[in-house]
């Protein structure tokens, strides 16, 4: 997922780029580069993503490989409208394949055309999702090109966020796109994608990037003085970890802890994170996922308003602790709720009962821990407080 330099003034690029659980910088992730090349037959990508399936760009059967140095050109335009070029197979050719567990999205089509004084004139960009079994749907308006120029000339970019068909598209299914040329006034006129002058773009697709981390839910809700925060994934691929962001206006987040992802996994997993660190107010909280070569995305906001009990109903001795603590209740409750985690939020006690059984129960827990932080919360219906303890 690493952005691809351009090497030189003349060479030619065709760039892809897949999207994901949410929205970020286009990257790109297939490009082409003809410098030096004699394009006959089939392209392969000279950069391509892991994340993607190896693509090539190549020509319909209508149509032949015409000479030409740092360039994909072509010759032998017979049609003189959309319909006859579609008919006779007169277009270039590339597929977008996102592996298992991506997907694809699409924002922008960029291009430079060259063609010689009796080539296509006429071009329509269109797109399939069943290879053109069916017919393809055109992408933008039929473009109109009579320049002559020697080196390329950059076109219009053509927006692709609005079509609803090119957007979080999933593995196995594969968006093929193809360019067709016609109203050549003579067969021997030439097509070429390539030859810039300048640092242009010759033929790319821009999107943002999507991660391999299918997340089928994020929940968040008070619990005690705390948040809690719990997420799962159908899917993961190269999963580094998930960062918990916060935010008091929707706005400005920053992270407030870290969560370590599964790698690879295709078994379903589930997350916790609990926040401590809150007052009576509402937050907004999102989770940042990271994969291993650096690219990260977010999941959708949550809100969550919390509103403090009273600490003194509930009072925990000695902390730290060695041995045993004591839970005292100054509202002499006869049930109460009991819950301990460790630091990641995981729950290692769930009890409810008397501050006498609970305190039993808890003792017993204890005893087995290693030395480190831990969280009780409790709760009597009315009031609740969570305590950070320190086992020696």
């Amino acid at each position: 997922m690493k952005k691809t330099l351009f090497k030189n003034l003349s060479t030619v690029l065709m760039t892809l780029v897949v999207s994901c659980i949410s929205l970020k910088t286009s990257a790109q992730l297939l490009a082409w580069d003809f410098q030096g090349a004699t394009a006959n037959g089939s392209v392969n990508a000279t950069t391509n993503s892991a994340n993607l399936n190896t693509s090539s760009v190549s020509r319909g059967a209508g149509i032949s490989f015409s000479s030409l140095a740092d360039a994909y050109s072509s010759s032998g335009f017979e049609g003189t409208t959309l319909a006859d070029a579609i008919t006779k197979n007169e277009y270039l050719e590339f597929s977008i394949s996102p592996k298992t567990n991506y997907k694809v999205s699409l924002s922008s089509l960029e291009s430079s055309f060259r063609r010689s004084a009796t080539g296509p004139a006429s071009f329509q960009w269109q797109y399939s999702l069943d290879g053109f079994q069916t017919a393809g749907t055109n992408i933008g308006s039929e473009i109109t090109f009579t320049s002559t120029a020697t080196n390329g000339e950059a076109m219009p970019s053509i927006p692709l966020s609005g079509i609803s068909a090119l957007q979080n598209v999933s593995s196995p299914a594969v968006i093929t796109i193809r360019l067709y040329g016609y109203n050549a006034s003579s067969t021997t006129g030439t097509f070429a994608i390539g030859k810039p002058t300048t640092p242009t773009i010759d033929l790319a697709i821009l999107g943002p990037v999507v991660l391999p981390v299918d997340l089928t839910s994020f929940n968040v809700k008070p619990l005690g003085n705390s948040v809690f925060l719990s997420w799962s994934t159908a899917s993961e691929r190269s999963n580094k970890q998930f960062t918990v962001e916060r935010s008091e206006d929707k706005t400005n987040f920053y992270a407030v802890g870290k969560v370590n992802g599964a790698g690879s996994s295709d078994a379903q997993q589930s997350y916790s994170y609990t926040d401590y660190l809150v007052e009576n107010k509402e937050y907004y909280y999102r989770l940042k996922q990271s994969d291993i070569d650096g690219e990260s995305s977010y999941s959708d906001v949550k809100s969550v308003k919390v509103l403090l009990a009273k600490a003194e109903s509930f009072s925990i001795f000695p902390n730290p602790v060695s041995k045993s603590v004591t839970i005292a209740s100054t509202t002499n409750a006869k049930d109460v709720s009991l819950k301990l985690t460790d630091i990641s939020g995981k729950l290692l006690l769930s009890k409810q009962g008397s501050v006498e059984v609970l305190n039993q129960s808890l003792n017993s827990v204890l005893a087995n821990l290693l030395a480190g932080s831990y969280f009780i919360q409790l709760s009597d219906g009315s009031n609740s407080i969570v305590n950070k303890i320190i086992k020696e």
